[in-house]
């Protein structure tokens, strides 16, 4: 058995530009950062001297620590594996989420790419970063038909503080990843706070809703994503210089856009945790992902206190991570 590890993610600015059609029309620009929170891909070959098969099958069993059972998103990647790799062998994969489903931290996507990447070094088919990640979103995106931009592949095979732009006029990706100092990383995991929120969250609701408000291009909604974009320079340009002051300034802006892109982005239970967090000094406050529910992010720049977690509901539940430097790899 092989074993591979991809990272999750959040994301600080620019999330919702991804998202087709507004990205194929004014181009999208994301900045994120890997967590080191795994989704781990274990491939073993399935030997059957018996067997009478002319095609070799791929049986993929979707796990968590919330004891997921094999479901209809391993079934549709079985298949989508079978379509687009030659096997010469009977696979079982094993694909484990650290986190609970529908989280906001990218985990659909970081499965099936990272699922991809084990592939392709378990085949030795060599193939490109971006081409995989490619091939992911078209998967996911049309294969599955689930909803979403392309922002959640690139830390999962890259790792790190990622500035990914797309160009509207090429439709091509690029990934830059931020050289940041180490006293700036420490800095990083001393102040990252994040939050379960406990909300069952429908992402695609959130998602075609922003996209047929997008449609309009007087809409709130389409000024919001493009600001959105210059959100994301302001960014970029605080964390060539280590401005953390700025960085967290244009994290807020950025999530005070993204309200503008839905209705459904918040809710009560979520703004009444964003008002608890600033009361206790949190600055740079964001859902990660499309909205609703999954995990809500800060910065505490003065240090994450004590007496927050009494403050915080029993139906909420702190996430321990840090950032993470590195993207795919195998593990022995």
């Amino acid at each position: 058995m092989r074993t591979f590890l991809a990272p999750l993610r959040l994301s600080l600015a620019g999330g919702g530009t991804d998202v087709p059609p507004f990205c194929n029309e004014s181009g999208s620009k994301v900045i994120n950062l890997a967590i080191n929170k795994f989704v781990k891909v274990e491939i073993e070959e399935i030997k059957n001297q018996f067997s009478l098969k002319k095609t070799a099958d791929v049986f993929i069993r979707s796990t968590s620590g919330y004891s997921q059972p094999e479901n209809q998103f391993a079934q549709q990647l079985s298949r989508s594996i079978e379509h687009h790799f030659s096997l010469k062998e009977n696979l079982a994969i094993t694909i484990t989420n650290p986190v609970r489903p529908n989280s906001g931290l990218g985990t659909s996507s970081t499965m099936i790419v990272a699922t991809l990447k084990a592939l392709d070094v378990v085949l030795g088919t060599k193939k490109q970063n971006m081409d995989l990640i490619a091939l992911a979103l078209q998967i996911e995106r049309i294969e599955m038909g689930v909803k979403g931009g392309f922002q959640d592949f690139f830390p999962a095979i890259f790792g790190g503080l990622n500035l990914i732009n797309f160009d509207q006029e090429s439709k091509e990706w690029t990934c830059s990843k931020f050289s940041i100092t180490e006293s700036f990383v420490s800095l990083l995991n001393s102040s990252l706070f994040a939050l379960e929120l406990g909300i069952l969250r429908e992402s695609e609701r959130v998602i075609e809703d922003q996209i047929e408000r997008s449609l309009n291009a007087d809409s709130l909604t389409t000024m919001a994503l493009k600001r959105q974009l210059d959100i994301v320079d302001s960014l970029g340009k605080a964390i060539d210089t280590e401005d953390f002051d700025s960085i967290v300034i244009c994290v807020d802006q950025s999530y005070e856009s993204k309200k503008n892109f839905s209705p459904l982005i918040t809710n009560e239970i979520i703004n009444q945790t964003e008002s608890t967090l600033r009361a206790f000094g949190g600055r740079g406050i964001k859902v990660s992902g499309a909205g609703g529910g999954g995990h809500m992010f800060c910065f505490f720049p003065e240090g994450k206190p004590d007496s927050l977690v009494n403050a915080i509901p029993n139906s909420m539940k702190t996430l321990d991570f840090q950032f993470e430097q590195r993207g795919f790899r195998e593990i022995t």
